[in-house]
């Protein structure tokens, strides 16, 4: 799935918040979708790479959904828990170790304040 993909599932372009390049392994884009009513809402971060990752926080689910373009789909909340990492994601350096253990730190991209 490329971000493109994400945009139009969602139904829109979003709203591009910011534009993060201080402190992070890889400068990213942060974009924004609020629900009708102010309820929901998904934050994606979109790298130079076109590599994506987002957070959503649906309206009817305690939790969120973690996903990225590398394959991970992580649902602590859903019924059953998933938590697919999917491949290792361009943001974690190669010469760091990665696996499962890992997956929760790096899903959605170098760790900041994603409120």
């Amino acid at each position: 799935m490329t971000f493109a993909d994400l945009q139009k599932s969602i139904g829109s372009a979003g709203h591009l918040e910011s534009v993060e390049d201080n402190g992070y392994e890889e400068p990213r884009a942060r974009y924004s979708w609020t629900g009708p009513g102010g309820a929901g809402k998904i934050v994606v971060f979109q790298y130079r790479s076109g590599a994506f990752a987002a957070i959503v926080n649906p309206v009817d689910l305690k939790g969120a959904i973690e996903i990225n373009s590398f394959g991970a789909f992580v649902c602590p909340a859903c019924s059953p828990p998933v938590n697919a990492c999917g491949s290792r994601p361009s943001w974690v350096l190669k010469d760091i170790h990665w696996d499962s253990f890992d997956c929760p730190r790096t899903v959605t991209g170098p760790q900041a304040s994603m409120d």
